[in-house]
Formats: structure tokens, C-alpha cells, sequence
């Protein structure tokens, strides 16, 4: 599993790197919103594991959700912390310093109304799928609802994507820019239809050429003003769409959608993302 480690390397570069992935917040929110108006109260306990900085968290504190954030890494956690105090929403976030594999230590069963792992935080577990599926659907009350994304790239796309250096994206600073490059490393898991992914993210900063300035910039230089360089490892595992539908069901949960992306298109044999939204037994 990748620890928190990797995340407090790439520190407050975490969220430049991520920043163009919104197209699952709306979903998120809107699901939580649902489920709100579903059981006629107007805000809900709710359960992010991998909460990061705040992407999701902080979206559902501003709709008046209680959340309760866990993460492994001491940097997101105390940049969601302080975004939560800035917003004057520390009143309805929690976070928890832990590993989404201990979580029965962490919160207390049957406490919340819905448990969401965004971003694809299930893949960092590597191996370890079952139980934590089991121990979000124990921190679940009666017909509270888990939901969650995850990835299952076809072999085409691995063949195409394998071992090689991808341009993520360029973001410039007062005098310089970041660039963020990632590779992906694929692997195989004996005896199974399983893949391992070993994501290596590099940023690196470079000044301008002269130390022109860069109009617009919101990031700031380092402070030596020299090149710099960020590294992190995440290691992943994936598994295919049937797999997680059998985790699902040996967690006692009920399917209630299965979508092939946040536009809650139903999913289909050869889509390679896949939203699960389950229930808990009433």
C-alpha cells in the first residue's frame, strides 16, 4: 500500500497536480444530497477514506455535512485542517491520522449514514480489498450507503501506457514553472486476473529563462529560486469490475448502481473506470 509518505513528499504540489480532476466532485456532493433527501434530514455523518487535503471533504462540509476524513499523510490532513478553519467549517470536520486498513480502530461501528473513498483510494490497498470493504460497511448504520471509484485499465491500454514518461501537466510560478511527469509500471499478480501499478510522479521546477515573470502566476517560486525536483511512488492494485462486485457482496452490501462514469452512465463491459454505490442492510 502507498503510505503517507508519498503524499508528504509531493507536500503542497499534491493539489496543483490534481487540480484538473473536478468531474467527480458534483457526483459526490450529489449523491451524499440525495441520500439527504432520501431519509428527509438535511445533513448527514458522513466517512471519507483518503481525504486528502479537502477535495471532497470540504465540498460536503459546505453543504452542511458532518465529515470525518482519514488519510494517512500529516501534510494533507493539516492543509484540510486549515482550509476547514479559513471556511469556518472546523465545526463539521473530523480528521483521523490513520490507514484505511485499521479502520475498525479508528471510528465507531454503525456511526455513519455514508462512507466514500473518491479518487481511486481503494487501489493504494493492495491485497487487502476484502477487509476494508468490511470495515466501512461495519462503520455504516442501517441502509447507510458505500460508494467508491476505481480503475481497470483493458491491455491495450497498459501496452500502450507501460514504463513510459507522461507529460501531466505544466503550471507556472512568478518566474519558473512546475512540470509534473508521471510513469506507470505494470505488473502481474500470480494467479489471478489482477495487475500491480507502480506510479512514479515527478515535479520539477525550472526558472524562466532571464527570470521573466510570469503574469497570472499563482504559485510562488522556491525560495532559492534554483531547480528543484519532487518525487513519489504509488503502488496500486487493480483488479477488474467482477471482483469488486464479489467484495461487495462478501461485505454484505447490496449494489445499488454500477456506473461507468460520473455522468452515472450504467456500466458497460469495456468501460475502465468503474462508481460503486452500495447499501448496508437495513
Amino acid at each position: 500500500m502507498t503510505g503517507g509518505a508519498a503524499y508528504d513528499d509531493l507536500g503542497s504540489l499534491y493539489d496543483v497536480w490534481c487540480s484538473e480532476v473536478v468531474e467527480d466532485i458534483p457526483f459526490w456532493v450529489g449523491l451524499v444530497g440525495a441520500l439527504a433527501h432520501e431519509v428527509r434530514r438535511t445533513n448527514l455523518d458522513v466517512l471519507e477514506l483518503g481525504a486528502g487535503s479537502g477535495r471532497i471533504s470540504l465540498p460536503l462540509a459546505h453543504a452542511g455535512h458532518r465529515v470525518t476524513g482519514i488519510d494517512l499523510s500529516t501534510v494533507q490532513l493539516e492543509t484540510l485542517r486549515a482550509r476547514a478553519r479559513e471556511a469556518g467549517l472546523d465545526g463539521l470536520v473530523t480528521t483521523h491520522l490513520g490507514d484505511m486498513r485499521e479502520l475498525d480502530a479508528l471510528v465507531t461501528p454503525a456511526s455513519f449514514d455514508v462512507a466514500l473513498v473518491p479518487f481511486r483510494g481503494l487501489l493504494h490497498v493492495t491485497g487487502e480489498r476484502d477487509s476494508v470493504l468490511a470495515a466501512a460497511a461495519r462503520a455504516l448504520r442501517p441502509g447507510g450507503v458505500l460508494a467508491f471509484d476505481v480503475f481497470h485499465p483493458d491491455d491495450r491500454q497498459v501496452a500502450a501506457a507501460h514504463d513510459r514518461w507522461l507529460k501531466r501537466r505544466v503550471e507556472p510560478t512568478a518566474h519558473g514553472q512546475w512540470r509534473f511527469d508521471e510513469r506507470g509500471r505494470y505488473g502481474v499478480v500470480a494467479g489471478s486476473d489482477e495487475r500491480t501499478l507502480d506510479v512514479d510522479v515527478r515535479a520539477r521546477w525550472t526558472p524562466t529563462r532571464r527570470g521573466k515573470p510570469n503574469r497570472g502566476a499563482e504559485l510562488a517560486d522556491p525560495a532559492d529560486g534554483e531547480s528543484h525536483e519532487r518525487t513519489a511512488l504509488l503502488q496500486l492494485q487493480l483488479a477488474p469490475a467482477t471482483a469488486w462486485l464479489a467484495s461487495l457482496v462478501a461485505a454484505g452490501l447490496e449494489v445499488d448502481g454500477a456506473y461507468g462514469w460520473f455522468d452515472a452512465r450504467p456500466l458497460a463491459d469495456d468501460d475502465d473506470d468503474s462508481i460503486w454505490v452500495a447499501r448496508a442492510p437495513r
